[in-house]
């Protein structure tokens, strides 16, 4: 080690020391692995990991800037560029054996392989580029070498936005603080949800229970109609009147009805379970024989009504296989819900 390399690395220590005071500091000069990229120059980049206690209650950004700050006059005499990783004390001493590796050097000085890029001397893991791939192929993309290319670039972009904001300062705003705070909370708690939902996946057994439970509660018969809607009363039981004289409901249902989805079918509303529709003309339809029609307009929300019902039939079930995924899907909300619940009904709130 020449010594320039060790004045500046003195020169690093001395200035955290005052102003972070340390529990455990490691530096090193990591220049060879970052040839040929900005910082690299002999003795320019150097890695840092720091225990401090002064990093409590602060986010990455916020913790790097300190350290930043702290090396302001150093950054103008050959200190090119920083890796650095901060940790507090709670941190070091709930997993010190990792820590201790890392200020042994075997973390601290990070192969260049597992960065996909080195922004201004600052590198950009390749563990970031992943969870951001993961979150777009969770949303419908298809992993590629066009989609990891196009990563890097928004990861590049991030980094170099964010060190023109570390420059300003902007993550010092209360706003900004607050945001941040909001973001670390959603980015935690969808992670504890994620492995809540891996850890408690349902069984087979589960799901075909669900499955029978939802088939018996949609037992009944549906129905196969036909209807005709009209604005007033007088005019549906006019119809209904000639419908009993022999005219032929099809064509007054072409002819009159206001029901733009049947109408021009003459008046055909298919096959449907009677829940689907309005409770009024549910009723009035559940009542009918085959072939009956209304002997009365039926009154609903959308006008007066004449109901034939051509057919019944028990209603028949969709296959498991084909409504498995949404057995799966309430199931697991549900199971998320009592989780709730569960830590609700052992914490304090005032």
């Amino acid at each position: 080690m020449n010594a320039s390399v060790e004045q500046r690395i003195a020169l690093i220590r001395e200035r955290l020391n005052a102003a972070l005071s340390p529990l455990a500091l490691d530096i090193r000069d990591d220049s060879a692995q970052h040839a040929g990229h900005a910082g690299a120059a002999a003795g320019g980049h150097y890695t840092v990991t720091v225990v401090s206690a002064a990093f409590g209650g602060r986010v990455r950004v916020a913790r790097h800037r300190l350290v930043y700050d702290a090396l302001a006059d150093a950054m103008q005499r050959g200190i090119h560029a920083l890796s650095i990783h901060a940790y507090t004390p709670e941190e070091f001493h709930s997993s010190p054996p990792r820590l201790w590796v890392a200020l042994a050097g075997c973390v601290a000085a990070p192969a260049f392989a597992q960065n996909i890029a080195v922004v201004n001397g600052t590198p950009i893991p390749k563990a970031r580029a992943d969870a951001l791939v993961k979150e777009l192929t969770r949303q419908g993309q298809q992993d590629s070498p066009q989609l990891q290319a196009m990563v890097r670039e928004e990861l590049v972009n991030r980094e170099l936005l964010m060190q023109e904001a570390l420059r300003r300062g902007i993550e010092n705003r209360a706003d900004v603080k607050a945001q941040i705070a909001l973001a670390d909370q959603s980015v935690v708690i969808r992670s504890l949800i994620d492995d809540f939902l891996e850890r408690n996946k349902p069984t087979d057994d589960e799901i075909k229970a669900r499955y029978d439970e939802l088939v018996k509660q949609a037992g009944g018969n549906e129905l196969h109609l036909h209807h005709i809607l009209v604005p007033d009363e007088p005019k549906a039981k006019d119809l209904i009147a000639k419908i009993q004289g022999g005219a032929r409901f099809e064509d007054l249902a072409k002819q009159y009805s206001k029901d733009p989805g049947s109408a021009k079918n003459g008046g055909d509303l298919g096959w449907a379970n009677p829940q689907s529709y309005v409770p009024e003309f549910a009723d009035a339809a559940s009542k009918l024989k085959k072939g009956e029609v209304t002997p009365a307009p039926v009154h609903t929300p959308f006008g007066w009504h004449i109901i034939r019902l051509d057919d019944s039939r028990a209603i028949q079930p969709p296959p498991l296989d084909q409504v498995k995924a949404q057995v799966v899907q309430q199931l697991m909300q549900e199971k998320l819900q009592q989780f709730n619940a569960g830590l609700r009904g052992h914490a304090k709130i005032q």
